[in-house]
């Protein structure tokens, strides 16, 4: 599937929207929890169905809030703030991020053939690997989180954000 990115962006108002194509199915909800348990406050969160995210891209800032779409097969990003400038190079990371370029079918077929997992494939199709927002901030959650719980990690980097921004 070509990745088709709709890119709508209004100057005055420095907001742009994001049509982020998938294969179905997607199992958003446990990507929502996913993400949910390892958000850094003062920068991340999960509120109604959606992931919201504070960035700094190309040295412009603003903020992020993706919802999957009730009908079509893609995920919608809002894109507030300056950043709404980059609208298009922020598709690729965000697409990484959710792991939108999986195909769920040849995933679920290659897993089905193993007796562990085909019992677990058929209870839950549909889900992704999250990815991380960048690779710094992959290498430092994978630090933090080598000696401690992920809700002790995600706290210490919140302090982190808090003190250093």
């Amino acid at each position: 599937m070509a990745s088709q990115t709709e890119a709508q962006t209004s100057a005055p108002t420095h907001s742009a929207t994001l049509e982020l194509p998938f294969r179905a199915p997607y199992d958003w909800p446990r990507v929502l929890r996913f993400f949910s348990g390892r958000a850094t406050p003062g920068v991340e969160a999960v509120e109604d169905g959606a992931w919201l995210r504070a960035i700094d891209f190309n040295g412009a800032s603003g903020t992020l809030a993706v919802r999957r779409h009730a009908r079509k097969h893609c995920l919608v990003v809002q894109i507030d703030g300056p950043v709404s400038a980059h609208a298009a190079a922020l598709a690729a990371p965000l697409s990484r991020m959710f792991d939108l370029q999986a195909d769920p079918a040849a995933v679920a077929a290659h897993l089905r053939s193993d007796p562990w997992l085909a019992p677990l494939v058929a209870a839950v199709p549909g889900l992704r690997v999250p990815g991380a927002w960048s690779g710094f901030e992959l290498v430092v959650r994978a630090i933090v989180g080598q000696q401690v719980s992920v809700k002790a990690a995600t706290t210490i980097i919140g302090r982190l954000v808090e003190r250093v921004g």
